[in-house]
């Protein structure tokens, strides 16, 4: 799974999360390089009325979804744009690490399903990731006018970000390729590894529970503590932005951030102070602290837990989110981070976790 990670989102930090009108797509599903009219693919966008009737994320998902015998049909090639432009691509970030947010989408892209399936997946991403990281086409791509202006910025603040999404995507696929396409891609994928495991950029601190229990510190452990937001003006403008889009009804409260997650607000700090990134809550819900109450309301804890997420040796499941009960009405709204994105108060299904295999639990403090 891995491996086939990197090539995928290497390649995808290469393609604008936000489409410009401007841009045409030819609609051939036998030829190569910008193949599909992506609105034909997927008639109802981000950004469009039609979206903003989609209320949960599960409505989103469905209206996303590719009919099968399109999917069949579609050559390799064509397959790796529709998931490159799948409206809900986004909903990757906004979990602990990419990996998780892979395993995540992975559960409802029905093309990203499709593409894990195909035998030449690795050639063909190989391709794509060589193709688009070319000297011609990089220039192509910094100097081309039909982009938007957010796009254009995005592209070039995230260029090295969007390489490592490509070299994730194709790693599961890795050994499938000849000797010359696993030199051209090692280089890229040990330095992609080497940036993951060398995360945490915080110094020692102490983090606990209400009853005591002091969370391991680590980045492989309990927490880490982190020392800035992470993000330029630019890209936090345009972090904001593009979940403004997936999410039109949710209620921004705070800007993206590094500094704290989801489950660092809902269990630990929900001040501006916040600088403690919570890998793991169990010890919350584990040591008498919090007593699951078994229905929603205001001030309570939620936890989502995703069941068809990995659990690790150590009993983590990946996947998760926190958030805190704002309100019980017609519907239940809560508050909380969403990974490297902001804090937003939103409905409890309307958010990048609220998934077709996903239950949830409600906590209040003993």
């Amino acid at each position: 799974m891995k491996r086939l990670i990197t090539l995928i989102l290497a390649i995808a930090l290469c393609v604008p999360l936000y489409i410009p009108v401007q841009a045409e797509f030819r609609y051939d599903l036998s030829e190569y390089s910008l193949l599909l009219n992506i609105k034909d693919v997927y008639p109802i966008q981000p950004g469009t009325e039609e979206w903003k009737k989609l209320e949960t994320l599960q409505s989103k998902i469905a209206a996303c979804e590719i009919p099968k015998e399109t999917l069949h049909q579609m050559s390799t090639e064509s397959l790796i744009e529709a998931v490159l432009y799948y409206p809900l691509f986004s909903n990757m970030y906004a979990y602990d690490s990419i990996e998780e947010g892979f395993d995540a989408v992975l559960q409802y892209c029905d093309a990203l399903q499709e593409l894990q399936r195909r035998d030449d997946a690795a050639d063909a991403l190989a391709a794509r990731y060589k193709n688009t990281y070319s000297n011609q086409n990089a220039d192509v791509l910094a100097s081309s006018t039909e982009l938007m202006h957010m796009t254009y910025m995005q592209m070039q603040k995230h260029t090295e970000k969007r390489k490592n999404q490509t070299l994730l995507l194709i790693e599961p696929f890795f050994n499938q390729l000849d000797e010359a396409d696993k030199l051209y891609l090692c280089e890229s994928i040990a330095v992609l590894s080497t940036n993951q495991t060398n995360a945490t950029d915080g110094t020692a601190s102490i983090v606990q529970t209400p009853n005591g229990t002091v969370l391991k510190e680590g980045w492989y452990d309990d927490y880490y503590i982190t020392t800035s937001s992470g993000f330029s003006d630019d890209e936090i403008y345009y972090l904001d932005l593009e979940m403004a889009r997936l999410y039109p009804n949710a209620i921004r409260r705070k800007s993206a951030s590094k500094r704290y997650n989801c489950h660092s607000y809902a269990w630990h700090d929900q001040s501006p102070e916040n600088n403690v990134w919570l890998i793991n809550p169990f010890p919350y819900m584990t040591d008498g602290s919090y007593l699951n109450a078994g229905s929603a309301a205001a001030g309570r804890k939620v936890f989502y837990r995703n069941t068809g997420s990995e659990v690790g040796t150590d009993g983590k499941t990946l996947g998760d989110h926190s958030g805190i009960v704002k309100s019980v009405g017609s519907t239940i709204m809560v508050t909380s981070k969403w990974g490297e994105y902001g804090l937003y108060e939103h409905t409890i299904y309307d958010c990048p976790y609220a998934g077709n295999r996903t239950t949830y639990s409600y906590w209040s403090l003993a």
